[in-house]
């Protein structure tokens, strides 16, 4: 082999080698100076003199480049955030379904004509605190950080929110549900008033239905609830002062046999003792007390009216019709509208008119003040001394007590709590301090982490002061004990 054909190889190597490369600089160099390049170049030009005047950079990139912004990824939430994710928008669902509940807001036509029984301020307060705390801790979730770490934590933190807003969520349940459980009370008893004013007869089986009702409040233990309703509006009126007479009836009637024996259509006509005064409406629903010349006859009168509509419309229970006719009377002749007197008025009828004095004085204070219970309990043992009213019939009110259950008292050592029972015992008639309380604030005015249960019977200190009005308990004990507060 001839030396130098190696030597002509390495050449033709060499040659090759640098074609190359000169053909891969080439394409560059032409490309930039072409007219995309030079445009390009003049662009970025633009684009940075304009910046540097600019105070909007963001918006100048945008326009300029024309090219989207880049979204931002949603964070991969692990099986715990999912979880509760679920679990707050579950809360959130319940919420809403109570945001048109009776108890927190109410319709155009129930604003203007002022139906249902008062709502407290403090469950609508509970209830638009909780909507909001549910509403924060949800909207936290889906901005949770990516470490799975991080997430877990923040999920210990959530979850215990949760847990507060189930809590505060099964409050507003149960309010709503006794709430919606009274206003069923009203309106059925509201339409037996409608049927009974039109001429025609109402089944008595739906009358049973709420003296059913009422003696299982009793049986249960459950405490006493007076309801409210504004005067302007008769037939709710009456209808919630029946009630409230039916429920003194039914926890005090056992009390004699004879009496327990007819309980049923006992506590039946105290349902119906005022409704003629849906009737004499023109001359305005107002207080015996209040009634003064030509009103006075006018209010006499529904006694009358009450009984002509009762003994059309039940002529088989003939002593709903009494009752309506002479629960205003006294054993001594000075009541009305005949003035019996004596022996003249049956053991029934004592029995109802020493309820419908009780009732009728508890229920003569205004909505925003306190229920008279105690002034009321007084006056009518007062008068059963002075020969009015039957003495041994006014006794047994002291089973309803001077502060009857669920009553939201002031201690006199300005502690606050709610009766919870009245005890019987054979000194009754003495003691005006028999009461067990559940002590919610302290004298101090500490609120207790759970209610503290006192039984002042034989103690001298600290005896209840006085009662507090639905406004004081919203604003002292509402906004801690919410549950306690549902009545």
């Amino acid at each position: 082999m001839n030396i130098s054909e190696p030597q002509v190889l390495l050449g033709k190597i060499t040659a090759l080698r640098e074609k190359l490369e000169k053909a891969v600089r080439e394409p560059i160099s032409n490309s930039l100076m072409s007219e995309k390049g030079l445009e390009f170049f003049a662009r970025k030009n633009r684009l940075a003199s304009k910046l540097e005047d600019a105070d909007e950079c963001n918006s100048l990139i945008i326009d300029e480049s024309k090219s989207p912004q880049t979204p931002r990824l949603p964070v991969q939430l692990t099986s715990k955030a999912r979880e509760l994710l679920i679990h707050g928008k579950e809360l959130i669902g319940e919420l809403r379904n109570l945001a048109n509940a009776f108890l927190l807001y109410r319709t155009d036509d129930e604003i203007a004509s002022k139906k249902g029984t008062q709502e407290s301020g403090a469950l609508l307060k509970l209830y638009r605190e909780t909507t909001a705390m549910a509403d924060t801790a949800l909207r936290m979730i889906p901005n949770f950080p990516e470490s799975p770490s991080s997430q877990l934590q923040l999920c210990a933190g959530v979850e215990a929110i949760f847990q507060v807003i189930s809590q505060r969520l099964r409050i507003l349940k149960q309010a709503c549900t006794s709430k919606e459980k009274e206003l069923q009370k009203i309106s059925k008893l509201v339409d037996i008033f409608e049927i009974i004013l039109s001429g025609s007869k109402p089944d008595f089986l739906g009358v049973q239905i709420i003296v059913e009702d009422i003696l299982e409040e009793v049986r249960n233990g459950e405490t006493l609830r007076f309801l409210r309703e504004d005067v302007d509006y008769p037939a709710r009126y009456v209808a919630c002062k029946g009630l409230n007479f039916a429920r003194v009836v039914a926890r005090v009637i056992f009390q004699d046999a004879q009496l327990r024996i007819a309980s049923m259509e006992i506590i039946a006509a105290a349902l119906f003792l005022d409704i003629g005064m849906i009737k004499i409406q023109e001359s305005g629903l107002v207080e015996p007390e209040r009634i003064h010349g030509k009103l006075s006859r006018a209010y006499e009168s529904h006694c009358f009216i009450g009984a002509e509509l009762l003994r059309e419309s039940f002529p088989q229970k003939p002593l709903l019709a009494e009752a309506a006719l002479s629960h205003h009377e006294n054993i001594d002749g000075t009541g009305f509208p005949s003035g019996f007197k004596g022996a003249e008025i049956s053991p029934v009828i004592r029995f109802l008119a020493v309820c419908e004095r009780y009732i009728s004085r508890c229920m003569s204070s205004s909505i925003d003040k306190p229920l008279n219970t105690k002034s009321a309990l007084t006056s009518v043992l007062m008068d059963s001394e002075d020969g009015k009213l039957d003495k041994v019939y006014a006794r047994f009110l002291l089973a309803v007590s001077f502060y009857p259950s669920g009553t939201a008292v002031e201690l006199s050592d300005g502690s606050l709590g709610v009766v919870l029972a009245n005890p019987l015992s054979r000194f009754t008639e003495i003691e005006s301090n028999n009461q067990i309380v559940a002590v919610l604030r302290e004298t101090d005015g500490s609120y207790l982490p759970k209610p503290k249960i006192l039984d002042l019977a034989g103690k001298t200190s600290p005896a209840v002061l006085r009662c507090l009005s639905q406004n004081e308990k919203d604003d002292l004990i509402g906004s801690e004990f919410p549950e306690w507060n549902s009545h």
